[in-house]
């Protein structure tokens, strides 16, 4: 199958693609510059079943995948931009090595999601549950995770720049060299009040609103 097949069948009613093999595929088949070019119906993959597939280095651009199923997909080294991946299932997904911005994954499950040197930049992950994802050495930057539930999630040698974390849930979160810089931890949830000497810290928000800058202690 290839990916214009996809979309086919998709305008045809099926909805369950699960396991199928689009590696490397543009799903861009609109083939549009620009989110305002789109005319309705175009790029629509919503609600699709990709429980499964192979994605690896696909390249996903304007495309809405508001409410998949994308559980355990492979998605290594793909190419979001401006996607809709709003209340999505990427439980269990690998999306190391991509690289996404201005997309949005509002309540989006990414419960166990390997996101190991991500970049993510703009993006909206708004009551997001990251819970037990690996983000080992991603980089997120101008990005709003309010409320972002990241409990138990890896975080070591990530780095976070202009993001907003109000309200996040930081328990029993690998922290260790992690960055913070410029940063809103505002009434975020810790473990332990003392996270921060394991980290960068710079010119950020503290949970109790305060600022503070540090230098990593050994």
């Amino acid at each position: 199958m290839d990916v214009e097949e996809l979309y086919r069948r998709y305008a045809a009613g099926e909805r369950d693609f699960s396991g199928v093999d689009l590696s490397g595929a543009n799903f861009n088949v609109a083939n549009v510059t620009f989110l305002e070019e789109l005319e309705p119906g175009q790029n629509e993959l919503s609600s699709i079943n990709l429980c499964g597939a192979n994605l690896t280095r696909a390249k996903m651009t304007f495309v809405n995948l508001s409410g998949a199923d994308l559980r355990g997909t492979q998605l290594f080294d793909a190419t979001l931009k401006d996607v809709n991946l709003n209340d999505a299932n990427l439980s269990g997904a690998n999306l190391s090595l991509i690289n996404t911005d201005d997309s949005s994954f509002k309540r989006a499950n990414l419960k166990g999601a390997i996101l190991s040197e991500a970049g993510m930049y703009t993006v909206d992950l708004e009551d997001a549950n990251l819970s037990d994802a690996n983000l080992q050495c991603a980089t997120t930057r101008d990005s709003s995770l309010k409320r972002v539930n990241l409990e138990g999630a890896i975080l070591w040698e990530s780095g976070m720049s202009n993001c907003d974390l109000e309200g996040a849930n930081l328990k029993k979160v690998l922290l260790d060299e992690a960055g913070f810089s410029d940063c809103n931890l505002r009434d975020a949830i810790f473990d332990d009040d003392n996270w921060w000497r394991s980290c960068y810290v710079k010119n950020t928000i503290m949970p109790g609103g305060t600022a503070l800058t540090n230098v990593i202690e050994d």
